[in-house]
């Protein structure tokens, strides 16, 4: 075997690997041997039927199940022989096919990854929120906990915006049905935007036994091309007006939530809660802000198989989120997702390099704790690690996530951290417009 690598563009490889014929011809001969034992044709015998017949009927069958086989084998010991490390599935054509120079030969195309060598974060600037959580934030979250357990009440008056309506709905355009057009017995909050903008404005001051038309038109972006921009009648018919009424605070009210006690220790234990949360946030964005420096300060090439490939991921996710929510499935275009995929292939090459420059592997220990502290925000943590050491699995696929709490201790210490203060509703405002940020 013969192997010859030519760079093309970037990070693209062109392989060419040359065998010999005579080897291909002597193992095809071998298996046509082997064929006169066992095969079976009309007009002989079983295990009589000729060697010339049989070359003449399954020849280019048997050498072409041969050339695959020898491809199979000979490509892996080829990018061993070379030294290379391919990303992505290789495109693999035969050029060569030459009996009477006893050669064959076949190229195999294909991207190698990248050398990732990692910059320092000493110019790196963090900040560290602290935050302090007062009365005015519990009071806060103990009405977001009550509007969570309120229930609807039936109510003998017209609609409100924050109601619900139970109704019964049938669309048309131009007069003619289209698909998912109606829904019976359907309950809908008003101001939820559920519905098309128009829809939900349209129910208020509707009355129970009520039937509202409503002249509409699909936004130009709606998810179902063959609708948007489109004119659109709908006639909905009220069959019940509710109104949210929140719970008491009282022992019946924590006693539902599993608390024992009375208000004050209702209150102790909604701030342990959010206490518990605030550290969560603050550890992700901790997290954000040292991956994305990571990623400004390290740039690298990124082979476009595994943006591909990744790209057809998050739109498969994104297809699956549909589902859940028993939405109509969505066919997603996987190109929309290549910028999120090339930053988090971009981050996983980066974060290989920075674990194995810095022997950031996990203990037994480490992992151990990791896991510990995961399962702290669940009503049962001893059940939740028994879970993963139930599995081996499920250890391997939570490992990454405990590698990259340490890979964030890594980042910190290299760069400039500084502390500021926060509000509670300070805080949560400004990480959510960090998640919102664009990462490419």
């Amino acid at each position: 075997m013969q192997v010859s690598v030519e760079t093309t563009t970037g990070l693209e490889r062109r392989m060419t690997v040359e065998l010999s014929v005579a080897d291909i011809e002597n193992e095809v001969n071998k298996r046509l041997q082997e064929m006169t034992r066992t095969t079976r044709l009309q007009g002989f015998r079983p295990g009589k039927v000729p060697l010339n017949v049989l070359r003449s009927r399954f020849y280019e069958q048997v050498r072409g199940d041969i050339i695959d086989e020898l491809i199979r084998k000979t490509f892996p010991e080829a990018i061993r022989q070379e030294n290379l490390n391919p990303a992505g599935t290789p495109s693999i054509d035969t050029v060569n096919d030459n009996k009477e120079n006893n050669t064959f030969s076949y190229t195999a195309m294909f991207e190698v990854y990248p050398k990732v060598s990692i910059n320092s974060l000493q110019d790196s600037h963090f900040e560290e929120p602290d935050i302090d959580i007062n009365e005015s934030d519990i009071d806060s979250t103990i009405e977001k906990i009550r509007k969570q357990h309120a229930q609807w009440q039936k109510v003998d008056r017209p609609a409100r915006e924050n109601d619900q309506v139970i109704i019964d709905f049938v669309g048309t355009i131009n007069g003619e049905p289209f698909k998912g057009n109606e829904g019976s017995n359907v309950p809908l909050e008003l101001g939820s935007k559920r519905m098309i903008e128009g829809f939900e404005d349209g129910l208020i001051n509707a009355k129970e036994g009520e039937t509202v038309i409503l002249d509409l038109t699909f936004p130009d972006d709606y998810h179902s091309a063959d609708y948007a921009g489109k004119a659109v009648q709908f006639s909905i018919t009220i069959h019940a007006v509710n109104e949210n009424v929140l719970p008491d605070l009282d022992e019946a009210f924590f006693t539902q939530l599993g608390i024992k006690g009375d208000n004050v220790d209702f209150r102790a234990e909604v701030k342990k809660n959010m206490q518990r949360e605030l550290e969560d946030k603050i550890r992700q964005y901790m997290k954000k802000q040292v991956m994305d420096s990571i990623l400004a300060t390290n740039t690298i090439d990124v082979p476009k198989a595994l943006i591909e490939e990744e790209s057809k991921v998050l739109a498969q996710n994104f297809e699956k989120q549909y589902a859940r929510y028993g939405m109509e499935p969505q066919k997603m275009d996987a190109s929309l997702f290549e910028g999120e995929a090339k930053r988090r292939v971009s981050l996983g090459l980066l974060l290989s390099k920075i674990v194995e420059e810095n022997n950031l592997e996990l203990t037994d220990d480490e992992l151990r704790t990791g896991i510990e502290n995961l399962a702290q925000s669940y009503e049962d943590p001893n059940e939740v690690i028994s879970w993963y050491y139930g599995d081996a699995k499920r250890l391997d696929d939570i490992k990454p996530v405990i590698i990259e709490n340490k890979i964030v201790e890594w980042g910190l210490k290299q760069g400039q951290c500084e502390t500021k203060s926060y509000t509670v509703s300070e805080f949560l405002e400004k990480g959510e417009a960090k998640q919102d940020e664009p990462t490419d």
